[in-house]
């Protein structure tokens, strides 16, 4: 994979090898180390859950994720939080306040409380500009 070295984006790429390690390499946690929640039994529920329940309603996207997640287990609800972590890891559209708010609104669906990790709410800002602007320049180089 190719890296851009820059101090301002070695938050991220740390966020993603955990992610990797954490969620591909094995069946953890980004959110609680030590618990399985990445599992392929849990990505089965949370499949059953949203996948195959299309809300097709004019309600908002976050009411229509509820709807259908939030009457899952713990671990599926949680996983549905890292996945919208790790969706929105990168990207600069949504505000750093309002990805917090679609993660840590999903995590409040669980029974027992999860929050994210204070080391991984740092990341939520995707790459920063002078990181961007930087890679489009880089990149308008090649012919």
């Amino acid at each position: 994979m190719a890296k851009w070295g820059l101090p301002e984006t070695q938050v991220i790429y740390d966020a993603a090898q955990r992610f990797v390690d954490a969620a591909l390499r094995s069946d953890d946690s980004l959110f609680t180390p030590g618990r399985p929640i990445w599992s392929l039994g849990n990505l089965q529920e949370l499949d059953r859950l949203f996948v195959q329940r299309p809300d097709e309603s004019s309600d908002t996207w976050s009411v229509k994720f509820h709807r259908r997640v939030g009457e899952g287990s713990d671990q599926a609800i949680q996983l549905a939080g890292e996945i919208l972590y790790v969706h929105l890891l990168i990207t600069d559209s949504v505000t750093v306040q309002r990805k917090r708010e679609l993660i840590e609104e999903t995590l409040g669906w669980c029974k027992s409380p999860v929050s994210i990790p204070n080391d991984l709410l740092g990341t939520l800002g995707g790459f920063p500009v002078p990181a961007r602007l930087r890679l489009v320049s880089a990149l308008s180089t090649f012919s």
